[in-house]
């Protein structure tokens, strides 16, 4: 009892936690609504769709009796026959028919005629709900009133209704209006407005069916009485109904002309037609929607749709409400209707993708499917992590409530050690700060929340070093560090609640104490969202909605068209602080002779006036006369025409003005940070120093100071203020604690403290029975020493009982020892939810309290932000930045607002910058460029479905080029000169968009592109790009592997120009893909500079490979390095940019002809003006030719020369020679540096070599051996000359004789090699020698020329290096196999051997390695094989440093091949398949065999000596997988013709054969095991397979004298065969001998050499042939006399040059 009233004292006296009655109430139960069925045949399960009609047959078969059927029964007939009606379509249809014969009329009859009759007062709805309403609902069912085939069959049923002279409509309709007229307004059943649409929809198909009501006087009385319904005031869930009564209404009054009588339409007749068209064919939001809400958060208003989804939103099938452009179509006129207009577009565009994804992960979670990583084709990217656990609630500083979640590690990071998981998580750019998260399950708990800036990544993450601080981290008792990458199984996160509202704080607690069980959970992060873009701009656009104070609303959204010229011919005002009497603006800002000019703007001055005092030319100061005339000014400008630096003049001439005007501060917005950086860095230069930069995502250093956080600091609070702060600083510091109390109390609400004082508050007679004591009679007490297992015990007890459990209010009231097992976990869990419950209530109570007083804190901290703010004359802010502070700008009564790039921002973000107190709000753009970017392709306008909304189109575009030709069309400014593009350059854009752009002077003065033939190229190939053969509809961005190489080499060739800086180069593409590609096969060439969005987008995409690929450690790319880096960007993020030179890869090129998104005009123009001097275009003309604008771009290259499949370069020295290229390897070849007198492509030597002013040592040097000149009498031009590193030089005939040239390539008449000769046979080198400079012996591989002749001697000498290295190694491994297999021999075999070591662990076949390690096993547990199974796996990893794929030719071809398919070349790496060694492969897998045969043979000699029990590992070996090894090792060395290796397959297979056949079982193959019988038959013929092995070895060796040194082991191999001894009885002298044979192949110190099956071998201490002698493997012929080879023998290269690095062989 302390303990509870201390909790009651902290919570400030709200009552103690457990308080409710200490007696059970009875509970309060809702019973189903009434049925039709009043028998309790309505209880039954309803039947299926052909059990339905069945059923409603049978009803129908009463209708044909003499007793009429009860009304339960006619309720039920309509009712079936209604349900049917959304089913099978012939069943429906057979409805109809059959209620249209004369029995199914007979039902309406007994409405009409006897039940309506039988009512005892109208005021009884029941006939009403149970049999009109359905009957009503059964005839106007569109099925049947839109059926064709049932025209006649509903002509008989309405008029049956209509009844002979209407007798019958009108009784019927007479009880309907008296029963609806009765009926209390307001109520919440049955709805008036409902019954009275559904009655006139039945009445005008009466009368459609009838003409004759036209003139009966009944029909009008009955739609007059009806519409008095109408009159009184309807709930507002019935307003969609309402307005389809009016529908009706207004259709009857057309066909009778009955308007007068009718209330309803006195002030309705006169709606427009749009009225209608908005009414029939829009499905309105909320309660307007025809078929009602589409779900809980589907509202009319804006303001209370929740701006995340709910779990109903998610689930519901029905498609959103979304405006069109059409404003007549909109359920809100005005202003307010164009906000819900773009909140609801913007949501659907954010929020939406989010619902998409969860909707698609809630699917798979239900499907069970796989859910790592996801790309939903319309929704967001998703991250999954599975079993995500809070395990911990903490409060921060602040209040907020954190989440501390387990989930299991990802499964590719779980399998990295401990520095490289660290390392992955600190390059990983999931989980990061801020990243939005959803926690959901399949049974549709939704619970959005955002990653905490405490999560740490690693253990040396400090971000939470408060926490860390608060919990002791650094004393003895420091708790474990939760990290993302600690962990080898988990990962913890923090996490916050996006919107800690009741319902989340209430789901976030309770899911942290669950009670009961609960589905599995998953973690889903959307890594591509970021929650602040779009979070608060629809928040402010909420609370816009409710103050609608907008300027410029008449001309935003006017209310009626006429309002405003549509033409563009109306005069928008003047600004409201222009209208002074006598104002007028200074202009001495702008300098010159203007300095003392003023203009008033009632009566603005000619342009030229201003053109001609100013640095501005004559569009320019039009634009900036226009805009000081109009409130509301557009300036459009055309690119390089100086849009910004015409706003910076406008800004200077207002701050000019700023004290007459009392403008307060200028607010200027843009979309980006970049680009606001730009305009306040560009104002700064201008001399305008008062700047404060709203905003913390500043890259500019120049602005670090003016940031407002920053500039805050300096300005003193009152004493008021800091009195006030301090006293909500300790509100909220008691609030923190009180919070943290209650969930620490959360924490233990499972403890049995917390249940004892549960039930002693509660239910004290449960607290008796479970914890009561017992007094005896002399006063003592017993006690019970295991009280704190008191509830364990009891919940452990109890009967299990098959019976159902009762009730929780049963179970309060009942004695605890009288409950079951399930009962007593039942109660328990109730328990545990009422503490669960209470407590979380109150941390509800006190968060909301917190959020109150944090919120007021931070309004009054921004009382110093004003003031701050109101000092400066200019504030800077991106229109994100401004939704997040609309409170405070809205305060700060800024009258001029100033937009840059506005044709890319979206309407809903220049809305929220239009603040109430704005009277002059200037736009600058251009609509012809970059759209506004959106998420949602259906909701764009280049997408047919999507142009009703159009969602990218600005604001500024609509008042520009207004959708609709009655929209207004307002007045704007056109700039006209542009200073940026070469005139060849511009013409692409202004043939196109900008018949009137002009070119300044200067741009015609360009020089040209250096290195290049034309400044202007179109290079068309046809080169597919990546899947294009596929044609992947998923495929969300495109790459081209031929434009990459193309781009890289074209740039590298400017580069190497040594004109341009590489800032002065930039390459454009138009995909991410494509970009991602450039960078990474450029960034090992240049430096790389993305901007901030290509950067973020491109580390978004490297995210989403398949898995969780380890993130590579790159170096992040320098932002600051731009004067010495490449710009690479795509053409979305790079306007307002530009370049000397640009380089644009087009990526499309596919059979379809599909060029993607590059079709819409604004890209396209964005692409071709970036570029000042030069501008290459890399791409498939075809693919591009359908789209109108690139038509014209290509004809006009095509026109002037500047379109090709070859771009032609050009050197400086050799201006007229034809450089053309068309390959990313003809730069190579040709491509030249600036003033270099080496060969072009070659790498310029150092400036003392030049010809001119070089010394005379140099000059005099002969450089000539054929005509012994020197340089100086060398002409570069004819004659280039060669450079190697070593700093000797030739020309290029001496060089290319001594390096023959022209025995490897055929070469053209200019010298220039055209074509490879012959494959590259092994060991083709003439020489061996790698050619070296003949002056000093230097190396030439630097020189490009001479690559193929040095490279292919290089890889003859590693290939010989291969050889020799293979024998080592296997003769090294043979050693140690010999040596292990005498140690068995030798050792006996004893019980005190123990099992110590394992084999080194290997990726091998994992069966034969079992096999080995289960005989270790058996024999002993001990280490007998130990060293041979090492042995095994040291030959294995031989084996596969052996293989082809290993071999230096091969690296090389792959190496080609992976090139080609990169660079879409078709280069050749031909070579002779022949130079592949086979053998180091062959020896390795006969020495694998030769391990397993040693332990095979050890082992069951041992077992034969009796030394083991019964052999039980026989039934486990599958002998058929070394049948097949040695079955593929003799076909193989039959195919290489290597004897040796041949003989050993076949005595290996006859001792595997021999040990199946002792085994007595042999397998198929796959391991499956079939055994046979010991019989003499089975046995005899697995003998007669290993004698058929034996005799092929003999023969062998009885062919190839090379193998005799092998017969020893075939002599042992057919005793086993025939005796049955298992040890190969072979000496260890005679293996020796076998092994230093084979050494001797390749011991000599002569010359290497090949025979004519291409076996190398050395002979020769003189390196020449002097004997005739046979080849060592084969026996084929080799040697020679008089040092001249044999026939078939070829000279292979020197070997006694490798020889020096090649330890020779020892045995």
């Amino acid at each position: 009892m302390h303990t509870t009233q201390a909790g009651q004292s902290r919570r400030g006296g709200r009552g103690g936690r457990f308080t409710s009655p200490a007696k059970p109430q009875a509970t309060h139960r809702e019973f189903p609504k009434a049925t039709a069925y009043q028998n309790g045949t309505a209880s039954q399960p309803q039947p299926s769709g052909q059990g339905k009609l069945r059923e409603w047959k049978r009803l129908l078969e009463h209708g044909s009796q003499i007793s009429r059927p009860s009304p339960a029964a006619l309720s039920r007939f309509f009712q079936v026959g209604l349900e049917l009606m959304d089913g099978d379509v012939g069943a429906a249809q057979e409805v109809i028919k059959l209620f249209a014969s004369d029995t199914g009329l007979s039902f309406i009859k007994d409405i009409t005629d006897r039940n309506i009759l039988q009512q005892a007062s109208v005021t009884d709805a029941t006939i009403w709900m149970t049999q009109i309403r359905p009957m009503f609902q059964l005839v106007t069912h569109p099925l049947v009133v839109n059926s064709s085939v049932l025209e006649q069959q509903v002509a008989i049923l309405f008029n049956y209704i209509y009844g002979v002279g209407g007798d019958r409509m009108t009784r019927l309709f007479n009880h309907v209006t008296k029963t609806v007229q009765s009926w209390p307004s307001g109520g919440s059943e049955p709805s008036r407005t409902a019954a009275v649409e559904l009655s006139l929809c039945v009445l005008s198909k009466v009368l459609d069916c009838n003409t004759a009501n036209i003139i009966n006087e009944k029909f009008a009385t009955l739609v007059s009485g009806l519409s008095k319904c109408l009159t009184a005031q309807s709930r507002p869930e019935d307003e969609f109904s309402h307005l389809q009564a009016l529908r009706y209404l207004e259709y009857i009054r057309l066909r009778l002309n009955v308007g007068d009588e009718i209330e309803a339409l006195r002030n309705t007749i006169n709606a427009p037609v749009s009225r209608e068209k908005f009414t029939l064919r829009r499905d309105l939001p909320g309660t307007l929607s025809a078929e009602g809400r589409r779900h809980d958060n589907d509202h009319a208003c804006i303001t209370d749709i929740k701006i995340l989804p709910t779990y109903e939103e998610i689930i519901s099938p029905r498609a959103e409400y979304l405006p069109t452009t059409e404003p007549s179509q909109w359920h809100v006129q005005g202003i307010c209707g164009r906000l819900d207009r773009e909140f609801r577009l913007l949501r659907e565009d954010t929020v939406g993708q989010l619902r998409d994804a969860v909707r698609d992960t809630l699917e798979s979670i239900r499907a069970h499917q796989n859910l790592t990583a996801r790309q939903p084709n319309n929704g967001a990217r998703t991250y999954s992590y599975s079993f995500p656990t809070p395990i911990d609630v903490e409060i921060d500083r602040d209040g907020r409530l954190e989440l501390v979640v387990r989930c299991n590690q990802l499964d590719n990071v779980r399998q990295l050690n401990s520095q490289r998981r660290r390392d992955w998580w600190m390059q990983s750019k999931r989980l990061q700060s801020g990243a939005l998260i959803c926690v959901l399950d399949a049974t549709g708990s939704v619970l959005f929340c955002v990653v905490s800036d405490s999560t740490m990544r690693t253990s040396d993450d400090r971000r939470d070093r408060w926490q860390r601080k608060d919990n002791k981290a650094n004393g003895p008792d420091a708790p474990k560090l939760l990290t993302l990458s600690e962990d080898q199984d988990s990962l913890f996160l923090r996490l916050l609640l996006v919107d800690p509202g009741k319902r989340e704080l209430k789901q976030a607690l309770s899911w942290y104490q669950n009670v009961g069980s609960s589905p599995n959970r998953y973690l889903v992060e959307f890594p591509g969202v970021l929650l602040a873009s779009f979070k608060d701009t629809l928040e402010a656009l909420q609370q816009i909605y409710r103050q609608p104070n907008v300027p410029f609303s008449n001309l935003l959204a006017p209310p009626q068209v006429s309002s405003v010229n549509s033409t563009g011919g109306s005069k928008i005002p003047l600004p409201q602080y222009a209208r002074q009497a006598g104002f007028s603006y200074g202009l001495s800002c702008l300098g010159g002779p203007i300095a003392d000019f003023s203009i008033n703007p009632q009566t603005p001055p000619d342009p030229q006036v201003i053109a001609s005092q100013s640095t501005l030319d004559s569009t320019q100061s039009a634009a900036l006369l226009n805009t000081l005339c109009r409130g509301l000014s557009l300036i459009q400008g055309p690119p390089g025409t100086g849009k910004s630096y015409t706003g910076e003049k406008i800004i200077k001439v207002l701050l000019e003005n700023k004290r007459k005007a009392k403008l307060g501060p200028i607010l200027c917005v843009c979309y980006t940070n970049h680009a606001l950086d730009q305009l306040l860095e560009h104002l700064l230069d201008d001399q305008i120093n008062s700047v404060i930069r709203i905003g913390s995502r500043s890259k500019s250093e120049r602005l670090q100071d003016l940031n407002l956080r920053t500039v805050v600091q300096s300005f003193d609070r009152t004493k008021t203020e800091k009195r006030s702060l301090w006293d909500l600083d300790q509100s909220i510091r008691e609030s923190v604690n009180e919070m943290k109390g209650c969930v620490e109390e959360l924490s233990v609400v499972n403890s049995q403290r917390s249940i004892k004082l549960f039930l002693e508050t509660n239910f004290p007679w449960h607290h008796q029975e479970l914890f009561g004591k017992t007094e005896k009679d002399d006063g003592w007490e017993t006690v019970d020493y295991h009280q704190d297992q008191l509830v364990d015990r009891w919940l452990r007890q109890g009967p299990v009982v098959q019976s159902r459990s009762r009730s929780v209010n049963d179970l309060t009231a009942a004695p605890l020892a009288t409950m079951s097992f399930d009962e007593r976990r039942l109660l328990h869990r109730h328990w545990l939810r009422s503490i669960r419950d209470k407590i979380i209530g109150e941390i509800v109570q006190i968060h909301r309290e917190l959020d109150e007083a944090i919120d007021k804190r931070d309004r009054m901290r921004r009382d110093v932000d004003l003031r701050c703010l109101q000092q400066a004359d200019i504030v800077g802010v991106t229109t994100t930045g401004l939704a997040r502070n609309l409170h405070l700008l809205r305060k700060l009564q800024c009258k001029v607002m100033l937009c840059e790039e506005a044709g890319e921002v979206l309407e809903a973000h220049l809305l929220t910058a239009l603040l109430p107190s704005v009277e002059h709000a200037i736009l600058i753009g251009d609509h012809l460029q970059l759209r506004p970017q959106i998420q949602n392709y259906d909701l764009q306008s280049t997408n047919p479905r999507g142009r009703q909304y159009s969602l990218d189109m600005s604001l500024f575009e609509r008042l520009v080029e207004p959708p609709h030709d009655t929209d207004i069309r307002l007045p704007f400014s056109m700039l006209e000169t542009q200073r940026r593009m070469h005139p060849s350059i511009a013409e692409l854009v202004r043939s196109t968009l900008y018949p009137s752009l002009r070119d300044a002077d200067n741009v015609s003065k360009y020089p040209i592109v250096v290195g290049m033939r034309k400044r202007l190229f179109w290079l068309h190939h046809s080169h597919p790009e990546v899947g294009a053969a596929s044609h992947d509809p998923l495929n969300t961005s495109h790459s081209n592997d031929f434009e990459v190489e193309m781009t890289a080499a074209l740039v590298s060739h400017l580069v190497r120009q040594g004109e341009y800086s590489r800032s002065d180069i930039a390459v454009i593409t138009p995909y991410l893909g494509q970009l991602q590609r450039l960078r990474r096969r450029m960034e090992s060439m240049f430096e790389i500079c993305l901007n901030d969005r290509d950067q973020e987008q491109v580390e978004a995409l490297e995210a989403d490979g398949p898995g969780v690929p380890p993130p590579t450690l790159r170096t992040q790319l320098g932002k600051t390095t731009l004067a010495r880096s490449i710009r690479i960007a795509t053409v979305d993020n790079f306007q307002g940019e530009e370049a000397k030179v640009v380089v644009i890869s087009l990526v499309r090129s596919n059979p379809q002809n599909n060029c993607g998104f590059l079709r819409t005009s604004n890209r396209i123009n964005v692409l071709l003006s970036r570029a000042q001097h030069g501008m290459y275009v890399i791409g498939n003309a075809e693919t591009y030719q359908s789209i109108p604008m690139w038509s014209q771009v290509i004809k006009n290259l095509q026109d002037n020369e500047n379109f090709g499949t070859s771009l032609e370069l050009q050197c400086a020295r050799h201006p007229l020679t034809p450089l053309k290229v068309s390959q990313p390897d003809h730069f190579v070849v040709f491509s030249p540096e600036s003033g270099c007198p080496s060969l072009c492509g070659e790498t310029c030597p150092a400036t003392g070599y030049c010809q001119v002013c070089g010394d005379d040592n140099i000059k005099s040097t002969c450089v000539d051996f054929l005509e012994m000149k020197e340089y100086r009498e060398i002409d570069l031009n004819e004659e280039p000359c060669v450079f190697p590193d070593c700093g000797h030089f030739l020309t290029v005939s001496s060089m290319d004789g001594q390096m023959g040239m022209a025995a490897h390539y055929e070469l053209g008449m200019n010298g220039v090699p055209t074509t490879v000769l012959g494959a590259s046979e092994p060991f083709s080198g003439d020489s061996g020698a790698v050619k070296v400079c003949p002056t000093c012996r230097g190396s030439l591989r630097s020189i490009s020329r001479y690559g193929r002749i040095v490279r292919r001697v290089m890889l003859d000498e590693a290939t010989k290096k291969f050889v020799s290295w293979s024998n080592i190694e296997y003769l090294k491994l043979a050693q140690a196999v010999v040596h292990e297999q005498e140690s068995l021999i030798d050792r006996i075999l004893t019980k005190a051997e123990s099992f110590s070591g394992q084999p080194k662990k290997q990726a091998f076949i994992a069966s034969r390695l079992k096999n080995l390690c289960e005989l270790q096993r058996l024999a002993g547990n001990g280490t007998r094989y130990a060293a041979m199974l090492n042995l095994w796996t040291d030959v294995r990893t031989f084996y596969r440093r052996v293989q082809k794929e290993e071999q230096p030719f091969h690296r090389v071809a792959d190496l080609v091949r992976h090139a080609n398919r990169q660079n879409q070349t078709k280069q050749e790496f031909r070579f002779d398949e022949s130079v592949i060694q086979v053998k180091g492969s062959l020896l390795a897998t006969a020495l694998l065999l030769k391990c397993e045969i040693v332990v095979f043979s050890d082992f069951l000699r041992l077992q034969s000596e009796g030394g083991l029990g019964t052999l039980a590992v026989d039934a486990k070996i599958d002998w058929s997988v070394y049948i097949k090894e040695c079955t593929d090792l003799i076909e193989s060395a039959r195919k290489a013709i290597l004897p040796r290796e041949e003989v050993q397959g076949h005595v290996y297979a006859a001792q595997f054969w021999t040990f199946a056949r002792r085994s007595g079982s042999m397998t198929t193959g796959q391991g499956n095991s079939g055994s046979f019988n010991a019989t003499e038959n089975a046995s005899d013929e697995l003998k007669g397979k290993a004698l058929e092995h034996v005799n092929q070895a003999k023969a062998l060796v009885s062919k190839y004298p090379s193998a005799v040194m092998l017969s020893s082991d075939i002599d042992a191999a057919e005793k086993m065969v025939n005796d049955g001894v298992f040890y190969n009885q072979v000496t260890k002298e005679e293996m020796q001998a076998v092994y230093q044979a084979m050494s001797r192949e390749f011991g000599g110190t002569g010359h290497w050499y090949r025979c004519e099956n291409n076996h190398p071998f050395t002979i020769g201490e003189c390196g020449m042939p002097m004997e005739l002698a046979r080849c060592p493997e084969c026996n084929a012929p080799v040697g020679g006399t008089h040092h001249t080879a044999v026939a078939g023998t070829v000279r292979a290269a020197d070997i006694e040059e490798l020889g020096r690095g090649v330890e020779r062989v020892r045995i």
